[in-house]
């Protein structure tokens, strides 16, 4: 059955309320090592933001933000990816640094919710902020091989967590961290070029909740439609929000024709890849939306994640 959407939705009382959380109006521990730059994290009113470190499966220390509300434990959490933007502000004339707009706020609501909060800092653990201010020797495949052995890293120290429950862990992702939230749910990933250090038995995600991501994945996946064994197909469902006016909503509608087939072909009942495209609205529509109703793509986006979180986990 399909799960392609399109929908222009009206912002609910249920959205108001969850938006009112975070003062919104409707409209508008360690690693074994350290990372190239290491800061205490920024604050969130009223909420302890922890610092931890952890090291992937290369080798890599990783520099998060943990928020862990207080409540009945273990308790499901939430792994957040940033975008290409990276997850903090850079700086200007001062040495103070600041989530991103968009993460300070998802944090916030996700921590209301009840939800641990792990946001790892990928770009700025390895010395910079946002993704054309990479070194030389950091090329594209780098950054989304990196952003995906960062989310696995992410969940084993989340698993390690008595506060946390293993088996409730969800990971969202946005823009290029949407690309790798999606990535990270297919169920062949160690026969990805270069994800072969990936553990072959460690724990897995529960769902994927992407935001406007790529799905071409540098054509480590192929995109075509008649080579069943070489498709996209993900262990767990996967949630996706996306533009319509967005160019890289093409290549996820064809991961969603590949999971169609593979759900046939398998006489399976439902196909766990599910994309909502919300119409008049561009890439970023829920980071710095540019008119009403990329506002209403973004209140409802927000209104649904949070709807499918509290089902699923």
């Amino acid at each position: 059955m399909s799960t392609r959407v399109r929908f222009k939705s009206v912002l609910t009382s249920i959205s108001v309320a969850l938006l009112a959380v975070l003062g919104c109006d409707g409209g508008g521990g360690g690693g074994n090592g350290d990372p190239a730059v290491r800061l205490p994290v920024p604050d969130i009113d009223g909420i302890d933001v922890q610092e931890v470190v952890f090291d992937n499966r290369l080798g890599d220390p990783i520099q998060a933000a943990y928020l862990v509300p207080d409540r009945s434990k273990p308790m499901p959490a939430v792994i957040v990816l940033h975008g290409a933007g990276g997850l903090y502000d850079e700086p200007s004339g001062n040495d103070e640094h600041e989530f991103g707009p968009q993460f300070e706020e998802w944090a916030g609501l996700l921590y209301q919710e009840g939800y641990a909060v792990i946001m790892p800092a990928s770009f700025f653990s390895r010395g910079f902020y946002e993704w054309n201010d990479a070194p030389d020797n950091l090329d594209t495949e780098d950054r989304l091989v990196y952003r995906v052995y960062d989310a696995y890293a992410a969940l084993d120290f989340a698993c390690r967590q008595p506060e946390i429950d293993c088996d409730r862990v969800a990971v969202m992702g946005f823009s290029n961290g949407g690309s790798a939230s999606t990535l990270v749910m297919h169920e062949r990933l160690r026969e990805v070029e270069r994800m072969g250090d990936l553990a072959a038995d460690g724990p897995r995600f529960a769902l994927s909740i992407p935001y406007y991501p790529g799905c071409g994945w540098k054509g480590w996946i192929s995109l075509n439609l008649d080579e069943p064994d070489e498709f996209y197909f993900p262990y767990g469902p996967v949630y996706m929000h996306h533009a319509a006016d967005d160019s890289l909503v093409d290549d996820c509608e064809r991961r969603l024709e590949q999971t169609e087939m593979l759900t046939n072909m398998r006489n399976e009942s439902e196909n766990p890849f599910h994309m909502h495209i919300y119409d008049s609205v561009d890439h970023g529509f829920d980071s710095s939306p540019n008119d009403s109703r990329e506002e209403s793509a973004r209140d409802d986006a927000r209104v649904r994640t949070l709807e499918l979180l509290a089902n699923e986990l």
